[in-house]
């Protein structure tokens, strides 16, 4: 209660220009709602990669269940000493899958050079990303295609209910309209 805002502390203005700095990256899991709060404090990063955009486009099989950071966590083996869902934690598992998906994204495009994987990386990060199943409700750990052969009302529905209460689920909204053959 007797600290000063963020805006007002020592700190603000050293990183607003680190963020703002056109030879930055912001890396984040889940960055769109990073960004979101980031902006609030009138930050405007100049480039982010979102990891969990980065990691559901690798995963092309849809080998994994769920891309949530600590559910990578486990399912990838990442050895780190951190406690789950603590901030220091989290950030130490971001570091560890920051570095599998840079490498993920160099083995895929030829050994491409790093500074070509962040670009690449950047790229999709700026798109909405393709989810391929359930991991919640009615229809949870079905593919989004099986459900669309028995009840395509269902994600009609979904759809619609996303556009109107949740517009800013962008990965959500583009997926449903993607399998619907909504989009434009």
């Amino acid at each position: 209660a007797d600290k000063p805002s963020f805006k007002e502390s020592p700190d603000y203005t050293r990183i607003k220009s680190m963020l703002e700095d056109a030879n930055s990256i912001m890396v984040a899991h889940n960055a769109k709602f990073d960004l979101s709060m980031i902006e609030k404090e009138d930050i405007i990063p100049s480039n982010h990669i979102c990891t969990l955009r980065v990691a559901r486009y690798l995963d092309k099989e849809h080998k994994i269940p769920q891309h949530k950071l600590q559910y990578l966590r486990y399912y990838l083996d990442i050895e780190i000493e951190a406690q789950a869902h603590d901030a220091l934690g989290d950030v130490l598992v971001l570091e560890k899958l920051f570095e599998r998906l840079v490498a993920g994204i160099k083995k895929e495009n030829n050994n491409c050079t790093e500074e070509e994987a962040l670009a690449i990386m950047i790229d999709i990060s700026s798109k909405p990303s393709l989810m391929h199943s359930f991991s919640f409700g009615k229809y949870k750990d079905k593919t989004i295609k099986e459900v669309l052969a028995i009840d395509r009302g269902y994600l009609e529905w979904f759809l619609n209910s996303k556009e109107k209460d949740n517009p800013e689920d962008e990965d959500w909204i583009y997926t449903l309209k993607y399998y619907l053959g909504k989009l434009q």
